[in-house]
């Protein structure tokens, strides 16, 4: 049952997305992340989202 390597597709979750990971990830052809983000109430999580989106912006 070979498979094509080609059609293969890694999604890395979990991820804390800091430049230099999301730069290696690039590198190594990954071009889709799940982010890691605590549950919580909305004035907690909102400025950890936007920390990830200075990140993720340049990512795709």
């Amino acid at each position: 049952m070979d498979r094509d390597p080609s059609t293969l597709r890694v999604v890395p979750s979990g991820t804390l997305p800091t430049e230099g990971k999301l730069e290696h990830l690039r590198r190594l052809g990954i071009t889709e992340v799940l982010c890691q983000l605590p549950s919580g109430p909305a004035d907690e999580v909102l400025p950890i989202l936007d920390d990830h989106a200075q990140h993720i912006q340049s990512f795709g």
